[in-house]
């Protein structure tokens, strides 16, 4: 592990379930150009940053583009903690191609689960393991002002719900689920970028 310091700057892209991000990391010293996929910095606006990171580990990844087949290769740094230093909120160009990080894959299920029975063995699963924030009017009395149950919303959030004022993600939690929490936190909630907190509105 290390700590790097650099600019990220971080591209906001709209998937299926929730936005996500990915950012480009340039480093100081030493000099280098790096990716960053992480759930720590989905909470994030578009925008660039100075930042701190740690860094568990560098690697070559690999995904083909389904539009036209093609591969692209890149320098990922998988990241386990990210301090701001400075941050300037503002459009960041189009990133061209992008897996949507947003929809689960059968290990993020998977794993999804067991954290779920871990935490709340209480908590009740959605058929899938899906969670889906839908603008289609419910009926049901259950339902909150953020169209999701109260049953799906404990799903979602574990033992996180009842909400706080103040909220604190899980950054080990799967990314499809992380993703899916911070688009509902966004209707109600400010995200802090320095202590990386929900503050409800």
């Amino acid at each position: 592990m290390s700590i790097l310091e650099g600019v990220i700057n971080n591209k906001v892209i709209h998937g299926a379930n929730g936005d996500f991000s990915v950012g480009s990391f340039t480093t100081f010293d030493p000099f280098a150009d790096l990716k960053i996929k992480s759930n720590l910095l989905d909470q994030y606006d578009e925008g660039e940053y100075r930042v701190k990171v740690n860094v568990t580990r560098i690697r070559l990844n690999s995904y083909q583009v389904s539009k036209n087949g093609f591969m692209v290769t890149e320098i990922l740094a998988e990241i386990d903690a990210l301090e701001v230093l400075d941050e300037s909120i503002k459009p960041i160009e189009l990133v061209p191609f992008e897996p949507d990080a947003s929809i689960d894959t059968e290990e993020s299920k998977s794993t999804g689960q067991k954290q779920e029975r871990s935490k709340d063995s209480t908590n009740e699963k959605p058929d899938g393991g899906k969670i889906i924030l839908s603008n289609k009017k419910q009926t049901s009395p259950d339902v909150t002002d953020g169209q999701l149950t109260v049953a799906e919303l404990k799903s979602l959030f574990g033992h996180l719900w009842p909400l706080a004022d103040v909220v604190k993600l899980d950054g080990t939690t799967p990314r499809p689920i992380f993703i899916r929490q911070g688009n509902y936190l966004r209707k109600d909630y400010q995200f802090n970028s320095r202590s990386q907190t929900w503050h409800k509105k």
